[in-house]
């Protein structure tokens, strides 16, 4: 049964997460410091991966997570267990557009990988500017899909990412919405509002990681087997198209995303 998301909530998927925000997490939280910060919200946390690292990285920064699905949270609650219970940690269940939760508490509100998987993001957007404290940042690391791909370009990878990003319009999402944060943050009077390419995946800037890096993004692709209901030919494909970019050293491949800054005026 498919679930709209295009990853889905199985407990492979729920694992993939993690490995994914450790692997990341250079390039997500590179150029951040939260060490004068007190309180995060982390909209859309998922399986808590990414308030992990938060966690261990700052000793005094309390996290919490806000997400609509009751499968990751549950996930959450094992991720982050320790952390919760002493405290320096909390999940909530709700929509991200009518937070359960008070005006003018956070440091700091962010969100990674979320608001592609939204039909609008301002609302989430308001909503954020309500729960942070005057000053306070908002930090969107989202993705422009469009950056994907391989040089020379390998068919069958090309058109299961074109299914991709056309099943994930079709269930609601954006995925190209890194591109248009700033513009948003900017209405919403935002001050200081800056946009940064993040070199996610990039063969040329890290050739070093290049193995790694195409295990990673195919299994991003396999994740969205079910709700593509690809074929075991089409699986087939797949799987070969990445083991030729395997093969070919001199292929370059990139995947990039989009830092949006702002701080609450």
């Amino acid at each position: 049964m498919t679930s709209g998301y295009i990853h889905g909530f199985s407990a492979s998927e729920r694992d993939r997460l993690v490995r994914q925000a450790e692997l990341l997490a250079p390039r997500v939280f590179g150029g951040l410091d939260f060490s004068a910060e007190r309180s995060v919200l982390e909209l859309g946390c998922a399986v808590g991966a990414e308030m992990r690292i938060l966690l261990r990285r700052y000793p005094g920064l309390r996290v919490e997570g806000l997400d609509r699905s009751p499968d990751h949270l549950a996930a959450a609650r094992t991720v982050l267990g320790p952390w919760l219970a002493e405290g320096r940690a909390a999940l909530h269940e709700a929509d991200a557009a009518a937070m359960p939760l008070p005006d003018g508490v956070f440091d700091t509100v962010l969100t990674i990988w979320m608001l592609e998987h939204v039909p609008d993001p301002r609302p989430i957007l308001v909503e954020a500017a309500r729960v942070l404290r005057p000053g306070g940042r908002l930090i969107l690391t989202e993705v422009a899909n469009d950056t994907f791909g391989f040089d020379p370009p390998i068919p069958e990878i090309a058109v299961w990412w074109d299914r991709f990003n056309a099943r994930q319009q079709a269930a609601g999402g954006d995925p190209f919405v890194g591109r248009h944060l700033a513009e948003h943050l900017e209405a919403l009077g935002f001050v200081g509002v800056t946009a940064e390419e993040l070199l996610v995946v990039d063969s040329r800037a890290r050739p070093q990681d290049r193995a790694v890096e195409l295990d990673y993004l195919e299994e991003l692709l396999l994740s969205g087997a079910e709700e593509l209901k690809a074929s075991a030919s089409e699986l087939g494909a797949l799987r070969a198209g990445f083991d030729q970019a395997r093969r070919d050293l001199q292929a370059h491949f990139q995947y990039h995303a989009f830092r949006t800054v702002g701080r609450k005026g």
